[in-house]
């Protein structure tokens, strides 16, 4: 596949829900919109950007807007069904494709802490665990 030429960002459709790049809408209520896009894996990153439920919207415009946060997103989430409007995709640069990401929680009972990463090139996952550094599976 041909790449775009540096600053061009192509807008493609893939018939996968949840594509690499898949922009999303969700609607808030009160007449308001959040914007979302699926990166590798389970991860999606929403933007600092409020926009109104079904009006038009430029997508290279939405991921160029700051990022508020990123968190891990259930495949539910991403069924035509729930509310969240799936829009097209733009495709991540080679730099988002091959950041890690990183969550973690606590246990409350223990407090041991679970850091979860995954290699977005091969897709394996590890995970860290333990207050004392030891290391899980």
């Amino acid at each position: 596949m041909k790449q775009p030429a540096p600053g061009e960002r192509k807008i493609a459709r893939p018939r996968a829900s949840r594509a690499p790049g898949r922009v999303l809408r969700i609607n808030l209520g009160d007449g308001r919109c959040a914007f979302g896009r699926q990166l590798i894996g389970v991860c999606v990153e929403f933007y600092e950007l409020v926009g109104q439920p079904g009006a038009p919207v430029e997508l290279i415009k939405i991921v160029a807007a700051p990022v508020a946060f990123k968190i891990w997103v259930m495949d539910a989430a991403f069924r035509r069904r729930n509310g969240w409007e799936l829009l097209d995709v733009v495709p991540l640069t080679h730099e988002e494709q091959t950041v890690v990401h990183l969550f973690s929680k606590q246990d409350p009972l223990s407090g041991d802490i679970t850091v979860y990463h995954a290699d977005p090139v091969t897709g394996a996952g590890h995970v860290d665990t333990g207050t004392d550094g030891s290391q899980g599976k």
